[in-house]
């Protein structure tokens, strides 16, 4: 990553942008070219209509259908008729704030005819020239698609076969959403509310492009969900924007099961009607860092930006934070507890645990709580 760059637009006051524009070769598209700038990238727009069962949330019913931008199309649910009509346009480039070139994809969908429950729709970007190699981004929640090992283990979740453990050991997780990294099935569901920027981020390797997909968490039906499914070749995916947000989890391995889910559709009467929106950003990205750039660029462009009442100074907030963590020091065990009335024998390696006060107070706290620190890490780590 250039650090220049990032740090430029990491240092955004409410999420404002100056990095130079040039440095990431963008150029704003014509209101002709917004459709060759998806093109470019293989993505095109889909409709996505699916009906479920009321009690469980399982999908009984999923129609798919290629969107024209600037046309309509009407599809069958059940007993009710949907239309669906497809606005593309050009983001206008502000001169003082650069941004990767993007189009705002809108759908207008309406029940025509009959009423419907329980159903949820989804705009879609349909990835052609997908692969495996492929990172996905969706910030805080999916690094490079987390298509990792995992194991299905409570929590806190700690590795306990010999096997997992040990310096050379690939990367496990917990059971997160996640790409299979194996054949099978593969997807990953989340509501956009759940992630730090609602937004998803593709890095394309073998042809030098970064997509970011902007989204908004929330529709009058309540929070959106993000969809990312593959295909079983993996040349080939899908991204749904869907409202109401319903997911469906898919269990990895043997049968590849399918639980059911708390979230509901939504009901429909004929003359409803919803409004999706996706903004796409393509642009040249030769390393994954060039994707985390642009993303530090625009993350604030549909949520906008963040008050932050300045209400109490950093130098405050450290003295009462080291206050509180020393409060919870156990001299017996000399580890620092999780628990708020100072239990003695509550040790936690979560992230909520003793060890993870260690590295602040070591760095910036007074001589007691530096002593404290290091007693905690040899609890951990030294002798049994």
């Amino acid at each position: 990553m250039k650090r220049r760059l990032f740090l430029k637009s990491a240092a955004l006051g409410g999420g404002a942008a100056v990095a130079s524009g040039a440095a990431l070769g963008l150029a704003a598209p014509t209101r002709g070219a917004s459709l060759s700038l998806l093109e470019r990238a293989g993505l095109a727009p889909a409709a996505r209509l699916a009906r479920h069962d009321g009690a469980s949330a399982l999908t009984l019913e999923l129609v798919d259908v290629a969107l024209p931008p600037g046309g309509a199309t009407r599809r069958a649910l059940g007993d009710a008729t949907w239309s669906c009509a497809l606005r593309a346009t050009p983001v206008k480039a502000t001169p003082k704030l650069a941004r990767p070139p993007a189009v705002d994809l809108v759908a207008t969908f309406k029940l025509e005819h009959g009423t419907a429950t329980d159903v949820s729709l989804g705009l879609a970007l349909a990835f052609s020239r997908w692969s495996r190699a492929d990172y996905v981004l969706l910030p805080g929640t999916c690094y490079a698609g987390n298509r990792f090992e995992s194991r299905r283990i409570a929590y806190p979740p700690r590795l306990s076969e010999a096997a997992d453990i040990g310096p050379h050991v690939p990367v496990i997780v917990s059971d997160v959403p996640r790409l299979n990294p194996h054949a099978g099935p593969s997807r990953l569901q989340v509501l956009a509310a759940d992630l730090a920027t609602p937004a998803v981020g593709v890095h394309a390797p073998a042809a030098g492009t970064g997509v970011l997909v902007l989204v908004e968490p929330s529709t009058r039906l309540g929070l959106s969900s993000l969809t990312l499914e593959e295909n079983a070749e993996r040349t080939a995916a899908r991204l749904v924007l869907g409202a109401p947000g319903v997911r469906e989890e898919l269990v990895y391995g043997e049968g590849n099961t399918r639980a059911p889910s708390k979230d509901r559709g939504a009901a429909f009467r004929a003359g409803d009607t919803l409004v999706l929106r996706l903004r796409v950003h393509v642009f040249p990205c030769a390393e994954v860092g060039g994707l985390f750039e642009a993303l530090a660029l625009v993350r604030k462009d549909l949520t906008g930006p963040t008050a932050r009442p300045a209400e109490l100074p950093f130098s405050a907030a450290w003295k009462t934070h080291e206050a509180r963590v020393n409060e919870r020091f156990v001299e017996a065990t000399g580890t620092f507890s999780a628990d708020t009335r100072g239990g003695a024998t509550l040790w936690q390696s979560g992230w909520c645990g003793g060890l993870a006060t260690t590295s602040p107070l070591l760095a910036f706290g007074e001589p007691r709580s530096r002593a404290r620190a290091r007693r905690t890490l040899d609890f951990l780590f030294g002798p049994a």
